[in-house]
């Protein structure tokens, strides 16, 4: 995973573990569960790994999925012989929601699905934390990042296969209202030649919180989930805020 919605951990929980029972909530006469599921039950890996008098030392950085049971409405449809649209059965079935996670306990959560206020919701449930969407200072992102080739963009809130799509905007042309209070748009930064370890980052940032790392133009290794956990703790963090 290397993209992602930030949210700042305020309040840090008991944390979570494949362990816990499912929640149930009761909606439309059914029993529907939720839960929080660690793709391994310890960390894949760890920030600042360091080993001293023989005693290793790091932040864990955990990936899962947030599931979240929903019902949904379904008609089945077809045209008659004359052309006539007839539904033979209409009602209601299961479906599961879900978003990928990256945890670092006690600082970020960062969702694959930036828009599902949901994911939020159930993890807060399962651990005991309080959650809240973080929001990006793009013109500060920018200024300590002055050795990258910035391009201001905007656009429909549609994200690709290779992240947000977009179009330039025109010198001094506004940008409009973030994405969390406008629907319709979203104002990002995308980068290109950002050097950061050695890596030629070309990514984008939103100011509704999302992080993008699309690929190092240097055609080194693909980005790790490591990677791109620090850069997100360390680039952009201390330029992100909670939403007011």
């Amino acid at each position: 995973m290397k993209s992602g919605a930030i949210n700042i951990i305020t309040e840090g929980g008991r944390g979570i573990s494949n362990d816990v029972a499912p929640l149930e909530r009761r909606e439309q006469g059914e029993t529907l569960l939720s839960s929080v599921q660690l793709t391994k039950d310890h960390a894949q890996t760890t920030l600042n790994f360091t080993v001293e008098n023989g005693e290793m030392s790091g932040t864990a950085i955990h990936e899962g999925n947030i599931f979240r049971e929903e019902v949904i409405e379904y008609k089945s449809r077809r045209l008659d012989t004359d052309g006539r649209l007839i539904i033979d059965t209409e009602g209601t079935e299961r479906s599961v929601e879900e978003t990928r996670f990256i945890y670092v306990p006690d600082q970020i959560l960062l969702t694959a699905r930036t828009e599902w206020d949901k994911a939020r919701s159930v993890f807060e449930s399962v651990s005991g934390s309080n959650v809240e969407p973080g929001r990006i200072d793009i013109k500060s992102f920018d200024d300590a990042h002055p050795e990258a080739e910035p391009r201001l963009e905007w656009g429909d809130d549609k994200e690709g296969e290779y992240g947000p799509i977009c179009l330039v905007a025109g010198e001094n042309q506004d940008l409009p209202t973030d994405r969390r209070i406008d629907p319709h748009g979203r104002a990002q930064f995308t980068f290109d030649h950002l050097d950061w370890e050695g890596r030629d980052l070309y990514g984008t940032v939103t100011a509704s919180g999302y992080v993008e790392l699309y690929r190092d133009q240097n055609g080194g290794e693909k980005i790790s989930t490591e990677e791109f956990t620090r850069f997100v703790i360390e680039e952009v963090l201390p330029h992100t805020s909670v939403s007011e």
